[in-house]
């Protein structure tokens, strides 16, 4: 048997060796989870359509979620001439209660679908999946807590101010719009928010959910105003299927648009040479929210107008609401409004031929 020759050298690196591998930090990837949030701008697109197209089935077959309750038996006799001041005021604390509970359950349907998906897209591109379980539970409780709660402010701004004259009906829609999809925003971010790791990521997540939905509250009014001019513009939830597509598509892509770049502009900023995010989206979304309330004004006096609820009498004197339409009554002023339209557009074509 032949001995191997002592080096020392060798001897030094072969002891070395462990002491080092027991001394190194883990990696990121496998020692803890990753800071921030891991979906990119793709990712969330793709998963707020399809938040909005779930939220669409459901409203599209489900909605309003609270009918008047129907009486068993033969139909009440018709009462000649007008109802009675308190028939009136009892008639319209029903529609007023009915429209809080559909507003409530609308934000919370909402809010509960974009938080499930957006979160389970997140944590689905995160190494640990069990871990992200229970932020995923929490995550769709605060997002459908703060859905109740858009449909609950929203509603109340839309009552406080449906009587006032000193907003144009577009400037009141496009408050209560904003109202509504801020807060369902709030919920969402924080509900994604959860999985940054840090409480300024999180808040970073929350303000960039809000701007998003303050951008799509100033387009989506003017927008519907030109694409769907019968829909009642005093309803949170619109009326028609293609009103409540534009409505659910639209709003669930844009936050998940923003949410994902909320993510890339905190990879840029971690970087060492990377600029600081700026103030200039926060900016631009202000001025944008000015120039659309200073020019509702304009756009009503030139002929584009939101309608008020069909149907409604209203005192010349003090304003108050007298009689408040039923779905049935709505439906025919709808269908008013479309014979009218029809027969001034038949006016127009005579008087050029």
């Amino acid at each position: 048997m032949t001995q191997q020759p002592h080096d020392p050298e060798t001897s030094a690196e072969a002891q070395a060796a462990p002491s080092d591998s027991t001394n190194s930090p883990p990696s990121n990837g496998v020692g803890r989870a990753p800071q921030g949030l891991c979906a990119g701008p793709g990712w969330m697109v793709v998963a707020g359509l399809l938040a909005g197209l779930v939220a669409w089935i459901v409203f599209d077959n489900a909605f309003p979620f609270f009918e008047p309750p129907t009486s068993v038996g033969p139909p009440p006799a018709p009462v000649a001439g007008p109802p009675s001041p308190a028939e009136g005021e009892q008639q319209t604390a029903e529609i007023i209660a009915l429209g809080m509970k559909n507003s409530i359950a609308a934000g919370a349907v909402l809010g509960a679908l974009a938080g499930l998906i957006f979160a389970v897209v997140e944590a689905l591109r995160r190494p640990r999946l069990g871990a992200s379980l229970a932020l995923i539970v929490i995550g769709v409780l605060l997002a459908a807590g703060f859905g109740a709660l858009a449909g609950f402010a929203a509603q109340e701004f839309h009552e406080a101010w449906r009587l006032d004259r000193r907003l144009e009906p577009m400037q009141r829609t496009m408050a209560m719009q904003g109202i509504f999809w801020v807060l369902v925003a709030v919920g969402v971010g924080l509900a994604l928010g959860l999985f940054a790791g840090r409480f300024r990521w999180m808040l970073g997540t929350v303000l960039q959910a809000v701007m998003s939905m303050v951008v799509f509250a100033l387009g989506y009014v003017m927008l519907a105003g030109f694409l769907f001019p019968l829909d009642n513009a005093d309803e949170i939830v619109p009326a028609s299927s293609g009103n409540r597509a534009l409505w659910c598509l639209a709003a669930m892509a844009i936050l998940g648009l923003f949410l994902g770049l909320a993510r890339q502009r905190r990879k840029a900023s971690s970087a060492p040479s990377a600029p600081q995010p700026g103030v200039r989206v926060p900016i631009l979304a202000a001025l944008l929210t000015a120039a659309s309330f200073a020019s509702a004004p304009v756009l009503a006096a030139g002929g584009f107008e939101l309608k008020d609820s069909p149907g409604q009498t209203y005192h010349q004197g003090s304003g108050r609401l007298l009689h408040a339409p039923s779905r049935h009554l709505h439906r025919l002023v709808q269908a008013d409004r479309r014979r009218q339209v029809l027969q001034s557009l038949g006016h127009g074509r005579r008087r050029t031929d």
